[in-house]
């Protein structure tokens, strides 16, 4: 079986990444980049204890 030639370019001047991107957009997703809570942190545990005792 023979390998694609993975320096091949489309000839459209945009990386892999950006291809993606744009056929992942024309597939009705959309991109999120999100913090969120690091739960391996002291104040996790101290939060998430406080919040557990309000229920």
């Amino acid at each position: 079986m023979q390998r694609r030639d993975r320096t091949a370019k489309s000839g459209d001047g945009l990386s892999k990444f950006q291809r993606y991107r744009i056929a992942q957009k024309g597939r009705g997703m959309k991109l999120l980049r999100i913090w969120a809570p690091d739960p391996g942190k002291p104040e996790f545990a101290a939060e998430a204890a406080r919040q557990g005792k309000l229920l």
